[in-house]
């Protein structure tokens, strides 16, 4: 668009570009132009407007500024607008950094409390054994040592239930098959010389008083090897709640003379954590020989131990 003088010689150019619906241009270009003269001017911008009003009083011109100063307004309203909304948004997340820090231990009372750990023991009489023991052979051959080892085994197996001991109670806890070698001096590789198969049971016995008639009678039948026994109770779970509440009132009697001590009271539960599972004190594992044994079995007694740890509120 453009708008020339009364006399001709000056004129303005509006340059636009299409744009979408909606757009608005960043800046509107006012162009001035003179007509080239021999004669040097020295005009100031000052001087222009006062000397040629034609070009600042044209009424497409005029429109033109207007409207320039105009997209102008609105975009410096706009920034404005946009910088008071961002200083309003780092306000509010200061408001909440202030409101979401945690309190310092001054701003509130800690609570008081005591923390013991107390332990407690129950002795009780074993009423049940394990027994561990098997058939070891050795043969040339594999095939020759596994059909020797299988035909002991079945023997011992046998008599153990004809004993009145239950199938149940009997349970294979190793099988294995073995080459022997044989080591020259020569720096040859070993040879092998033959094969042995081991076989082990554990046999559970519910009466101790025939403890030692099986012990013996396992021997006779073919059993070459005896790895130990052990003895256990069969109601430990329910010996270890006795335990259990004696572990606690022991904890709860310590925590009163602290509490005493410190000039407050006990309070109420805030935790309670057991040690893990309640020990046993086992009788030893008695190692035998394949000889013929009917010695005298002492089970004696085995003895429970537990352990809490328990906290407590102070008043």
């Amino acid at each position: 668009m453009g708008i020339r003088s009364a006399q001709g010689k000056w004129w303005a150019r509006q340059d636009s570009n299409l744009q979408p619906d909606g757009y608005e241009p960043s800046a509107l270009t006012i162009e001035l132009r003179a007509p080239i003269s021999t004669k040097r001017q020295g005009y100031t911008r000052g001087s222009l407007r006062k000397e040629h009003p034609m070009v600042t009083k044209s009424p497409g011109c005029s429109a033109s500024l207007q409207r320039s100063l105009s997209i102008t307004d609105r975009q410096k309203t706009k920034s404005m607008q946009l910088k008071h909304t961002l200083a309003a948004l780092a306000s509010l997340a200061a408001a909440c950094a202030l409101t979401i820090q945690p309190a310092s231990a001054g701003d509130h009372k800690l609570q008081r409390s005591v923390t013991v750990q107390a332990s407690a023991s129950v002795n009780a009489a074993p009423d049940m054994a394990r027994i561990r023991g098997g058939v070891h052979t050795k043969a040339e051959t594999a095939a020759e040592a596994l059909k020797a080892n299988t035909q002991k085994m079945a023997n011992v197996v046998d008599g153990l239930k004809a004993l009145g001991i239950e199938a149940r109670d009997i349970q294979t806890s190793n099988f294995n098959v073995n080459p022997q070698y044989t080591h020259s001096r020569d720096g040859r590789p070993p040879q092998i010389t033959g094969y042995q198969v081991t076989n082990e049971v554990a046999i559970l016995m519910r009466d101790l008083k025939s403890l030692g008639s099986v012990l013996d009678k396992v021997i006779s039948l073919g059993a070459n090897q005896i790895n130990g026994l052990s003895f256990e109770v069969s109601n430990a779970e329910e010996l270890a709640d006795t335990a259990r509440r004696e572990a606690i009132a022991n904890a709860r009697r310590r925590a009163q003379l602290f509490a005493t001590a410190a000039d407050a009271e006990v309070g109420e539960v805030l935790e309670i954590r057991e040690g893990g599972s309640p020990s046993v004190g086992r009788a030893p594992i008695m190692e035998a020989s394949a000889a013929r044994m009917a010695a005298p079995i002492e089970p004696g007694e085995q003895t429970l131990t537990t352990s809490v740890t328990v906290t407590w509120a102070l008043k």
